[in-house]
């Protein structure tokens, strides 16, 4: 797992380096790189830190009270949240936790099976028995509360993966026969908590269940076929090495097969995220990785005989199944309380495998010791230098990120003051995180407040560069080409310069719809722009872009039929809001 935390980083960062504009659909076989290189930037970060926790948790975790004091604080944190969560469900206030209910469910399909592991641990002690009866039964009463409240989520992938991962428990109390007559505690566990939700309510979560068999006929999945066939279509274009990791909402737009209500940022589907974002290149690293890790856990299981071994690894196979169940309808390892949740399991699961019953873990290999003084400090140095660039890479962001919130807080305002200190602080953002093409964008907005809503050069090259940065934002496109519009209908240029403009205008126009063909407000936005500049190719050319929007959105059939009835009198019209 080591191995692949490298071999994945390694992949990801050469996206990051090699940046792809412009984007090219048709090149998605042989271009190599990310088509937004912040957005890769950030979900990087996000993998070194869970493969420092790894590698920490690895290392340092090597004792039974270690491991047994980690879960319990994991098992004590779930419970808390699940109280929380059905104190809300029913009403009461409460503390917020995990907000997606979904999220949730998935974070406590990873916990319950854990309290099952602790479970099936046969005790050979027994002058303590009373305490173990007691720790048992406090850990059964977790397990039927926090199971009720991830049924009470109402997220069937929850109910589902929770009870594929029961199943897969099950099948392997069956080839251990040490604990061959704990199956039993399963089957308990079932009964109190369908009694559970019984008394609490059970016609809700009933309805949710059978409401599967009607969206299975239907193939509409919830909402997630058409998510997910945009998802095989970025696949398509780009099979070999994807469009770049933590890219998928960025590019989603443009391939959606119908205008969605939501703007989703995840293809609800762990896999074919990974697939689409990293391609077969990247998605066969963690592919082999899992499969030789899965096989070799599997081995390690079958040899080993002690009952803490024993009785904790199938609550590690139990979590595991359930968040790979799970990831196939959803994308709870995009989550960072999952993904370190899921992270940590790991390392624990891999100490425990190894595991020795007098309570730590054998060290496989030899042992290196550096002796030589210049070698130590130069290690120590590596290291050190590899933490500061790791820290300055995640702060520097956060505080680009606390400026740029600043300053859209003063976006709305009129007042010259707070509009010159949004500049500000968006140029401070700026320069702090200069690939962050929304920065660049909200400096050209204010910009063109600060300068009474009419365009100059500074204006034009905050956007060109936000597009540069993300070609594939639509939105970008658009105030891009309003802006050469503008620039265009300046009187202080030549004719040469402003047919120039006026053509960059028309090729960023046509390539917002490009990149959001669904979305009516981008065809609402050149037809308009095209009434502002009436030749008869224009007058022609809004006609049909004006009938495209209305057709995505029927709302725009009024306005449509009064730019329409009156372009004719050349009616020069003010750009519109994007809405869209």
């Amino acid at each position: 797992l080591v191995v692949f935390f490298g071999l994945f980083i390694f992949y990801v960062s050469m996206q990051f380096f090699f940046s792809r504009y412009p984007i090219n659909n048709n090149a998605g076989y042989a271009a190599f790189g990310s088509i937004y290189p912040w957005a890769t930037r950030t979900d990087l970060l996000k993998i070194i830190s869970y493969a420092i926790i790894f590698t920490v948790t690895l290392n340092t975790v090597k004792s039974r009270r270690q491991i047994s004091r980690i879960l319990s604080v994991i098992i004590a944190v779930g419970f808390l949240m699940s109280i929380f969560f059905l104190m809300r469900y029913f009403g009461v206030d409460a503390p917020r936790g995990i907000i997606n209910p979904d999220h949730y469910s998935g974070y406590l399909g990873i916990i319950i099976p854990l309290i099952l592991g602790f479970l099936f641990v046969r005790h050979q002690r027994r002058d303590i028995q009373d305490a173990i009866y007691a720790k048992q039964f406090l850990l059964l009463f977790c397990a039927i509360v926090m199971s009720a409240a991830l049924f009470f989520t109402m997220s069937r992938g929850g109910m589902f993966s929770f009870i594929a991962a029961l199943l897969f428990m099950a099948g392997l109390t069956l080839t251990k026969g040490s604990i061959r007559g704990k199956g039993w505690l399963l089957s308990t566990v079932v009964l109190l908590l369908v009694l559970t939700i019984a008394w609490l309510g059970a016609t809700p979560v009933v309805e949710r269940i059978l409401s599967t068999r009607v969206e299975i006929a239907s193939r509409y999945f919830g909402g997630r076929l058409p998510i997910w066939q945009g998802t095989i279509e970025i696949i398509r274009d780009y099979p070999v090495s994807g469009t770049g990791f933590g890219t998928f909402g960025y590019i989603f737009p443009g391939y959606e097969p119908e205008r969605l209500a939501y703007q989703y940022a995840h293809a609800h589907s762990d896999f074919l995220e990974l697939l689409s974002e990293t391609g077969i290149a990247g998605f066969l690293v963690p592919g082999i990785c899992g499969l030789w890790s899965g096989l070799w856990m599997f081995r390690r299981f079958h040899r080993r005989r002690d009952p803490y071994v024993i009785g904790l690894s199938i609550g590690f196979f139990g979590s595991l199944t359930a968040i790979f169940v799970h990831s196939l309808v959803d994308f709870n390892l995009r989550i960072p309380s999952n993904a370190i949740a899921l992270t940590i399991i790991l390392s624990l699961f891999m100490s425990t495998l190894d595991h020795k019953q007098r309570g730590t873990f054998p060290v496989r290999g030899a042992k290196y010791t550096i002796h030589n003084a210049g070698a130590r400090l130069l290690l120590c140095c590596t290291a050190l230098l590899f933490a500061g660039l790791f820290i300055t890479a995640a702060v520097r962001p956060a505080l680009a990120d606390h400026y740029y919130n600043s300053s859209r807080a003063r976006e709305q305002t009129l007042s010259p003051g707070d509009l010159t200190s949004g500049i500000r602080g968006t140029r401070l953002a700026i320069k702090l995180d200069p690939i962050n093409a929304e920065y660049h964008y909200q400096l050209g907005k204010l910009l063109f407040k600060a300068n009474n809503n009419m365009a100059d050069r500074n204006i034009l090259d905050a956007y060109k560069e936000a597009v540069r940065l993300n070609p594939a934002n639509s939105r970008y496109h658009q105030s891009l080409a309003w802006t050469y519009g503008a620039v265009a209908d300046a009187e202080n240029h030549s004719v040469f310069y402003s047919r120039l403009a006026a053509g960059s205008a028309h090729r960023h126009f046509q390539r917002a719809i490009g990149l959001e063909p669904k979305n009516a407000y981008r065809y609402r936005a050149y037809a308009i722009w095209l009434f502002n500049h009436p030749t008869k190719e224009n007058i022609a050319r809004a006609v049909k872009e004006y009938r495209k929007a209305v057709v995505l959105n029927p709302l725009l059939a009024d306005e449509a039929e009064k730019y329409l009835s009156k372009y004719k009198n050349e009616l020069v019209l003010t750009g519109p809001t994007d809405t869209g």
